[in-house]
């Protein structure tokens, strides 16, 4: 461990920490950046050839230190420490070797200190910082990953304001940090250790916090769970799986796996389904009231004599997913029991009657706050041939529904109602569906824009791809939408494809990509959700009751349009809603839409036939782009006559 001495400025290197007295600093990051370990060791190197014995030698008086070095040096050197250690410029961020060590200690070297300097450069000295919306309370220090664990590992952790001051410390602001932060007062105060505190609350105290690269969400919590992993920059979410599969091998509750709110059914499932493991910790935002309980109390509420016949803790990790052992029941044994359906839209109707909108019910050894057993819905996917269960209540032929939910409580007696219907099963579910590029996991927005900058949306073919439609005698035109104003809700894209070599009628399709946009309290805009509508210009009569192609004019059309494609009838669905892949008849999403912080990436497909050879074909792809984004921003529940 590299710390630096707050007398000279110089770097010492201490091998066993547990074993010197040192101070240790926790900080938000300037947008500018910090000073590096790189930075400093020059500065310390300009000054290798004065006498460090002489009176006042100290790197920290050189005025190219950063001002927030040189104050954490001055408070713990006022504060009796010779060592401080301070995570911007203690760790050669250049050698991956040392990073990674860092990383995987870092937890540790927060608890061993003798103090922790919490420096709120967000809060001036007169703040009130015990009112509600205080500077304090709304600092982005209590936003980010990275102080999470920064501010329970250590015993004793010191706010400081903008000017180094203190103003207070853990202990004394305990019951206002709870509020703030929900991380529960004893815990803070050192009277309940964090190992006894439920898997799914210690995930949502992350839950509302922020890290600059995506792999960090999991770095920054190995700490709270006690868990070490290899750091592999570039993984992305990749990450935060590898934290949950290391937490189940390592700790004995399964509220891990009762991610999202029991009460609160989401109204679009993500990409199709849930997996078994979140994308991240937002995924536990309501999850902070589960908490498992002891073999001897399910075995009770199962009304099981013997603890020996439950499941065991047991999970294999394969390529498919998840393979674990359940306490779980055929759904179809269930039906036209109400507490088991999960799907409230569909209580008391005739639908109850019909199959189950999943395939098993398995209840997990855990509770919510009115003491409810968790019940984990599982489906097979519509795609036979993906393996491995999926997560939810809605299924197949389900979709329509305006409900769903990934867990649901069951009381007491809805489950002795229907004991013998239990029996341990081992069930492989799926480790995570693939999330909606634009979404977070409940289908809410996740990406904003000002209102001076989403208005400007334009939708541009890579120059590419205009190359290769000339060679194939096709031309691609562009239509923006005339005018838009802030205030509509939604916004129609048209491309126009033409077919300049057809000697005959025009062989051609009207690309429309619409928008449909929604607006924060806060005055940024949101695009809940996106369609791409297909309409033919056809080489023969249209038939009846096909819709008109302006869609900006026929607000219905889309659900189901009668197209003609190079004189062929075809019938295409609604083709896209956030990112879901669909297929229709000449043309289909040759993959996955990608939208990001900038663009959005669009490949279509059309098969032709060359000539009267029927095996002559060809792939007619367009991309799309368009930068219009400004960034991420926390989920929003958006009104439902936004959302088409």
């Amino acid at each position: 461990m590299r710390l630096l001495d707050t007398h000279t400025g110089t770097f010492v290197w201490i091998n066993s920490p547990s074993e010197v007295r040192y101070a240790i600093l926790s900080h938000t990051w300037s947008s500018e950046g910090e000073q590096s370990y790189q930075d400093l060791l020059k500065i310390q190197e300009a000054h290798s050839n004065e006498d460090p014995a002489s009176p006042g030698a100290s790197v920290l008086d050189d005025p190219a230190v950063s001002d927030k070095i040189r104050g954490a040096c001055v408070a713990a050197r006022e504060d009796g420490y010779r060592l401080v250690w301070i995570d911007s410029c203690c760790i050669d961020q250049s050698s991956s070797a040392e990073l990674s060590e860092a990383i995987n200690s870092m937890f540790e070297w927060y608890r061993l200190a003798s103090v922790c300097y919490a420096y709120l450069a967000d809060v001036e000295d007169d703040d009130d910082f015990l009112a509600e919306g205080s500077q304090f309370a709304c600092s982005r220090w209590h936003t980010r990953g990275w102080t999470l664990q920064e501010l329970i590992a250590p015993l004793h952790v010191v706010f400081l304001s903008q000017r180094w001051h203190a103003f207070g410390t853990k202990t004394t602001l305990a019951t206002h940090l709870e509020r703030i932060t929900g991380i529960d007062c004893e815990v803070l105060t050192g009277e309940a250790a964090l190992d006894i505190v439920s898997v799914a609350r210690r995930m949502s105290w992350a839950a509302k916090r922020q890290t600059t690269r995506p792999e960090d969400e999991a770095y920054a919590l190995m700490g709270i769970f006690g868990v070490s992993l290899p750091t592999i920059y570039g993984e992305g979410r990749r990450a935060f799986l590898r934290l949950q599969e290391e937490i189940l091998r390592t700790i004995p509750d399964q509220s891990i796996l009762a991610w999202r709110s029991l009460l609160t059914p989401t109204k679009t499932l993500p990409n199709g389904g849930w997996g078994l493991l979140a994308h991240g910790p937002a995924d536990f935002e309501h999850a902070a009231d589960i908490t498992p309980i002891s073999d001897e109390d399910f075995a009770s509420r199962l009304g099981v004599r013997d603890v020996s016949l439950l499941p065991d803790l047991y999970h294999v990790l394969t390529p498919h997913g998840v393979r674990t052992r359940f306490y779980a029941a055929h759904a179809r044994h269930l039906e036209g029991r109400a507490a088991f359906l999960g799907c409230p839209a569909r209580v008391g109707t005739s639908e109850t009657k019909s199959e189950s909108p999943y395939d098993y019910c398995a209840i997990l050894p855990c509770q919510d706050a009115h003491a409810r057993l968790v019940a984990l819905p599982l489906y097979t996917p519509a795609n036979p041939g993906t393996p491995g269960l999926l997560v939810g209540t809605c299924r197949g032929n389900y979709l329509h529904c305006a409900f769903t939910a990934r867990t649901f409580a069951l009381e007491l007696a809805d489950i002795l109602d229907c004991q013998s219907m239990f029996a341990v099963m081992e069930l492989c579910v799926q480790f995570a569906f693939a999330p909606a590029h634009a979404h977070a996991a409940a289908g809410k927005p996740t990406w904003a824009c000002s209102a001076a900058n989403w208005t400007r949306l334009a939708l541009e073919p890579y120059p590419w791809c205009l190359s290769v439609l000339e060679k194939q005698t096709y031309s691609l035109a562009y239509t923006a939408p005339a005018s838009p104003k802030a205030h509509e809700r939604r916004h129609v894209h048209i491309l126009d494809l033409r077919n300049e070599g057809h000697s005959e009628a025009s062989d051609g399709v009207s690309i429309h990509v619409e928008f449909f946009w929604g607006k924060r309290p806060d005055g940024a805009y949101i695009v809940p959700a996106f369609r791409v509508l297909y309409h033919s210009e056809p080489s023969v009569d249209m038939p009846s009751g096909t819709r008109a192609a302006n869609i900006s004019h026929a607000p219905n059309a889309g659900l189901l349009l009668s197209c003609v494609c190079g004189g062929e009838a075809a019938h295409s669905h609604l083709s896209l809603i956030g990112s879901q892949e669909v297929a229709w008849g000449h043309f289909e999403i040759q993959q996955r839409c990608d939208v990001g912080a900038g663009a959005m990436r669009l490949t279509l497909a059309r098969e032709h036939r060359l000539g009267e050879a029927p095996s002559s074909k060809f792939w007619l792809t367009i991309e799309l782009s368009g930068a219009f984004f400004d960034g991420q921003v926390p989920p929003l529940e958006i009104e439902d006559n936004i959302v088409v």
